[in-house]
């Protein structure tokens, strides 16, 4: 009798822990979960962005930690207790006199990067919100840099012995060496589907593993796609034998509205850092830009990179917007998606001076700026942010955070 009644408590017990399967799930378990290592900011058109708390001033993502080579390619695994989400959903965009912002996004990766490598080095960078990956951005290869504008400074390297270190920090190459480095180095991403599933290739694993002076062991992926969201050890990675476990949680999209964070910080200012300030020699910097958009032409039926317009919005703290986003190259179809043309304006910040275009339209948007030393336009701080679309045909009638 005992022993039915401990069996009946277990049971009871078990039911009420709050396991969340993955079809309950949306982009709002990012808010609470990763609350307590960073802060919420409105990111202007870029929507709501995480900023990591209490790290280093030369903190970035993708270096405390390691590479794991799986059955899903190279897998990136981290001891960070914020790495389950940031490392494998969304992407990543720096910011000037903010640092990296994390964006949301809703498909599992195994790590979302550009890499370089060469006989002594291999580099990874990561891929900006612009990266969309999905129904009509089904591969994402050597073009990636030129595509996306990805500078010398958003790289980590380390010699290619190192690569299999447990902690790769400690062996990462000063960020001054980067421009020469690159010079001799070759893009060799290769993000694409494989199985139903992102598979990350990268450096080619039977040769790198003889290189590393460290042996770089395969990893089976367990992928668990259900969480205890009261236990935060739930969301860490493990190796155990030959099997790496991740959580990996299927998220769905938001119905028809974006619910904001509960605390929020407005940005006056987002000035996106694509890694060319402050990359070194101007004449090297500008040799180094023409060679890596010269390194792979880009595919011709590639749709084009998803642009970010702010929603109209009502306060923070559980409120909800409707997001709207436009693409280059196509016509709106809607006077909610009509962006005006925006007028030049500059502005000085510190003893950069930025180039600006300000949107006189009915919904007051904020301007986009653009970092001098990019050709690609950033976004700036909004009175509420708009959910990044992925591509031009997704992006009519589609609501909610932005898709990977």
């Amino acid at each position: 009798m005992k022993r039915i009644l401990l069996l009946l408590a277990i049971a009871w017990f078990g039911a009420l822990v709050p396991r969340t399967q993955a079809a309950e799930l949306t982009v709002d378990l990012f808010y609470d979960q990763l609350s307590p290592y960073g802060d919420w900011v409105d990111a202007g058109e870029y929507g709501y962005a995480w900023h990591p708390r209490d790290v280093a001033e030369d903190w970035r993502p993708y270096a405390d930690g390691r590479w794991a080579y799986t059955d899903a390619g190279w897998t990136w695994v981290s001891e960070e207790p914020y790495s389950w989400a940031v490392y494998h959903y969304g992407r990543w965009t720096k910011v000037n006199d903010i640092g990296w912002l994390w964006v949301p996004g809703r498909e599992w990766g195994p790590a979302w990067v550009s890499f370089r490598r060469s006989n002594h080095y291999v580099g990874w960078a990561p891929l900006p919100p612009e990266a969309s990956f999905g129904r009509e951005v089904t591969t994402i290869s050597s073009w990636s840099d030129s595509y996306y504008d990805v500078g010398p400074t958003q790289y980590t390297f380390v010699e290619v012995r190192n690569f299999g270190a447990p902690r790769l920090r400690q062996y990462i190459a000063p960020q001054r060496e980067n421009v020469t480095i690159i010079n001799e180095t070759t893009n060799i991403t290769n993000i694409r589907f494989e199985n139903n599933s992102v598979y990350n290739g990268g450096p080619d694993y039977n040769v790198i593993t003889r290189e590393s002076a460290q042996p770089i062991q395969r990893l089976r992926l367990d992928r668990r796609t259900d969480v205890v969201v009261s236990d935060r050890n739930s969301f860490r990675s493990t190796v155990q034998g030959d099997s790496l476990r991740v959580a990996a949680p299927m998220l769905q999209s938001s119905s028809t509205t974006v619910v904001a964070p509960k605390n929020v910080r407005r940005l006056d200012r987002v000035e996106v850092n694509h890694g060319w300030r402050d990359a070194g020699d101007q004449a090297a910097t500008e040799k180094l830009r023409a060679k890596m958009q010269a390194e792979a032409k880009v595919p011709a039926g590639l749709p084009p990179k998803p642009t970010f317009q702010k929603a109209s919005a009502t306060a923070a703290g559980g409120a909800t917007e409707a997001p709207a986003s436009t693409q280059p190259g196509r016509t709106p179809q809607s006077t909610a998606e009509t962006a005006a043309t925006p007028s030049p304006k500059t502005s000085t910040t510190g003893n950069e001076k930025a180039t600006s275009s300000t949107k006189p339209n009915s919904r007051n948007e904020s301007p986009v700026a653009t970092d001098p030393n990019s050709s690609t336009p950033t976004a700036t701080s909004a009175d509420k942010s708009a959910t990044p679309q992925p591509t031009a045909k997704t992006a009519k009638g589609k609501k909610g955070q932005r898709g990977a």
